[in-house]
């Protein structure tokens, strides 16, 4: 019996990594094939997120220099921001959970959910990029 729990958990384990470092097919994807699409649209979402926390950075270390500049004035509005942000955070992971918890068990609920966390971080981006441009 703990052999075959020990083999079982073994194979759960092989197939959770392979999952994990599946790449998108955007060929396939554009077939419809379900486990594809899926992937891909988790790529869009790791790919914009990876430019929102490039930009936030940005906006962080612009407003820091500020604040070299005129000690204190900054400060606040670092603090503000940075409130904001996680504020925000909180916001999208669980309105896409929402939106995307009516295809509960369904196979196309990755890519809602994905979908959901791509489209509202890139209007993040934009936002942020109107910060930089700003100030």
């Amino acid at each position: 019996m703990k052999v075959t729990m020990k083999i079982i958990l073994c194979i759960a384990a092989c197939l959770l990594s392979l999952n994990a470092s599946a790449k998108c097919n955007q060929a396939e994807a554009d077939k419809g094939i379900q486990p594809e699409m899926n992937t891909c649209a988790y790529e869009a979402y790791q790919a914009a997120d990876k430019q929102l926390n490039i930009l936030y950075k940005k906006r962080i270390v612009q407003l820091e220099t500020h604040e070299k500049e005129v000690p204190g004035e900054f400060k606040p509005i670092i603090q503000k921001l940075k409130l904001a942000q996680t504020a925000w955070i909180k916001f999208k992971d669980a309105d896409c959970e929402y939106e995307a918890f009516q295809y509960e068990g369904g196979s196309i609920q990755p890519l809602i959910k994905s979908s959901c966390l791509e489209d509202k971080t890139k209007k993040r981006i934009e936002d942020i990029k109107q910060m930089l441009i700003e100030h």
